[in-house]
């Protein structure tokens, strides 16, 4: 079982920014932990370029410099029943689209640190994994984050990717870390 990173195509669908840069200290303070009925919609633009020329996909990318993972209305319906236990949707303000968030909030510790290929600072915490290899017990996870990272992206197995596929959902880039 492979578990992949889950990721926008900036270069190929509609990106967005936040209206108001202050906004980013919000999804610092949401990664990883519930939100519920504390979260305030944030307000995101589109990029300028990318609306002139880029079609609309179901991972639109946020440039936040966070690993943000952003949905489309028909995303959040195709994959909430395997996404939603795992985390949560939170929506965002936008005039162009209905747009998401989801913020995973399950950290499990998958990952085989001995046979992973691992970029560390001085004080042996992990700085970049560049060859990810996984855990057995892996194949039993659908979406969860990485506990030994200060951010970690949202890794998904099989279930989703073909859930994905199967639905046609474009913008999506399921890289196999």
């Amino acid at each position: 079982m492979q578990a992949y990173k889950l990721d926008s195509e900036p270069d190929s669908f509609q990106a967005y920014l936040l209206e108001d840069v202050a906004d980013c200290a919000v999804f610092d303070q949401a990664y990883g932990k519930p939100q519920g009925a504390r979260w305030q919609p944030v307000c995101v633009v589109p990029e300028r370029e990318s609306r002139r020329r880029k079609p609309p996909g179901d991972c639109p990318c946020l440039f936040l410099g966070s690993n943000v993972l952003a949905l489309s209305q028909h995303a959040v319906e195709v994959l909430r029943d395997l996404l939603e236990p795992f985390g949560e949707f939170l929506s965002l303000d936008c005039d162009e689209e209905p747009l998401w968030i989801y913020n995973c909030t399950r950290f499990i510790d998958v990952l085989d640190e001995p046979a992973s290929d691992i970029l560390r600072f001085s004080d042996g915490s992990i700085m970049h994994i560049r060859r990810h290899m996984w855990r057995p017990g892996v194949e039993v996870e659908t979406a969860f984050r990485l506990p030994q990272l200060h951010r970690s992206s949202v890794y998904v197995t099989d279930r989703v990717v073909e859930r994905i596929h199967s639905a046609g959902l474009r913008g999506f880039d399921l890289s196999q870390p």
